[in-house]
């Protein structure tokens, strides 16, 4: 069944647990790397080429395991041009337990990801993600999204996020927005307010998305419901 979701995708696509080995990989992967299934199966996924990957991909796939929050970056293969996307796509007591890594050929600044396929894995997510534009008009909204705030993907596909939930910032969102730009990625406590008006505070990660000829078009947004730590801390 993994085998078959990772082969739906149109990029070298691979399964990974929290220490970085490969559980399952796409046909795709087995051609780009001219070996088997076999082979790649048990290995560690910042093992494979290229060798100067090594260390960056061992500090990718630990900052995701450890901050719960997907990441993007890219890499050079025989004279081509990556983008690595990893996302944490099982949990399990808090803890991330399996990441998703998909490499797609971006050398001839082109993209042809369906993304609602790419992102297909995550409504399996507990955590909350979603993606918005940059005017912040909502593009996509998971079940843990519909679970942790009330409204269901379709109610709220094309509403501006920060009206809809009613957010409050640790600090301007120009601030917000500017660091994001600058380093990429963004991260910190928000205060928003589910569809029964209750108020939630949740540990919010923000990276951007990139289009054609790598230029950021979305915001993807996980955020995890941290309201209860801070009540039962308050007792």
């Amino acid at each position: 069944m993994v085998s078959a979701f990772l082969n739906a995708f149109s990029d070298a696509a691979l399964l990974l647990d929290a220490d970085g080995i490969i559980l399952a990989v796409n046909d795709i992967t087995v051609e780009r790397f001219s070996t088997s299934a076999a082979a790649l199966i048990g290995t560690f996924a910042y093992d494979i080429p290229p060798a100067d990957a090594l260390h960056a991909r061992r500090k990718w796939i630990t900052e995701v395991v450890s901050s719960g929050a997907p990441m993007h970056a890219q890499e050079l293969y025989e004279g081509r041009r990556f983008r690595v996307s990893l996302y944490p796509v099982a949990t399990r007591n808090g803890s991330v337990t399996r990441v998703l890594m998909l490499k797609h050929d971006v050398t001839e600044e082109r993209d042809v990801i369906d993304e609602r396929q790419r992102l297909a894995l995550l409504d399996a997510a507990n955590d909350a993600i979603i993606i918005f534009d940059l005017d912040g008009h909502i593009k996509y909204w998971n079940k843990g999204a519909e679970r942790q705030y009330g409204w269901k993907q379709d109610d709220v596909r094309g509403e501006l996020i920060h009206s809809l939930l009613q957010t409050v910032f640790p600090s301007p969102l120009e601030d917000v927005t500017d660091h994001l730009f600058r380093v990429g990625r963004w991260e910190g406590e928000l205060r928003h307010t589910t569809r029964s008006g209750v108020a939630v505070t949740v540990k919010s990660h923000w990276t951007l998305q990139y289009g054609a000829r790598n230029v950021p078009e979305a915001i993807l947004e996980t955020a995890r419901d941290c309201t209860g730590h801070y009540r039962a801390k308050a007792r």
